[in-house]
């Protein structure tokens, strides 16, 4: 019996296995799966897998699988985050915020809003001190007394440190 125009062909195993294996891993396009998504709603189309778990076997190996080396962001057993991220999220870099806080009383010196979101910001810009100081590593950067200088900090609102000259990059694109 046709179907449409074309007459239906019944496949071998072995033909059905080949075009199995050259269709394997290929993703469905946009239209196609919203398409399978709307057929499988309607129940024109069912889900083999509609019902059963996955296997804990299969579970166990996929997390296993993305951690460490077997990640595909691996990038070796280094540290691969920047220094100055490193400084920044360091327990000496969290004691010269507080420092800073305490020290204004947590009152912005500008506009002396008291509490809210305050920033602790660096007078000369910490990129300018690590640049300055020729700070390479970490220990380095902890050991510079001048990043940790509280007298070079001072507490500021949100909105106050935008309109500084040396909030986010601006600091960077001036030198």
């Amino acid at each position: 019996m046709p179907i449409g125009k074309y007459k239906h062909k019944l496949h071998t195993q072995k033909t059905k296995q080949k075009i199995r294996k050259a269709h394997l891993g290929r993703k469905h396009s946009w239209n196609n799966s919203k398409t399978l998504k709307r057929k499988y709603k309607e129940g024109k189309i069912i889900n083999p897998m509609k019902g059963k778990k996955r296997p804990d076997n299969i579970k166990r190996n996929k997390k296993r699988n993305q951690k460490g080396e077997n990640n595909g962001n691996w990038k070796g057993n280094k540290a691969i985050t920047p220094i100055v991220m490193r400084l920044r999220m360091s327990w000496k870099y969290r004691q010269w915020r507080s420092d800073v806080f305490e020290r204004d009383n947590y009152t912005c010196q500008k506009c002396n809003q008291i509490g809210g979101k305050l920033n602790a910001d660096h007078i000369k810009p910490f990129s300018h001190i690590i640049k300055d100081n020729n700070i390479k590593t970490f220990e380095e950067g902890v050991g510079c007394e001048e990043l940790w200088n509280i007298n070079n900090g001072r507490t500021l609102c949100f909105n106050c440190h935008i309109k500084t000259d040396t909030f986010a990059n601006k600091a960077r694109r001036r030198i």
